[in-house]
């Protein structure tokens, strides 16, 4: 199991999507985390 870096869900690693060395429970949550820390807007 593997925490999401956007939300602190849980989920199993198998499952989970792996972006700048993090886990994500969700594509969306990879995309919302990265454009944050760079400074865009994801929405």
């Amino acid at each position: 199991m593997v925490r999401c870096a956007e939300c602190g869900v849980h989920a199993p690693k198998g499952d989970a999507v792996a972006a700048g060395g993090e886990y994500f429970c969700s594509t969306e949550h990879a995309q919302r985390h990265g454009a944050r820390a760079s400074g865009h807007d994801a929405r």
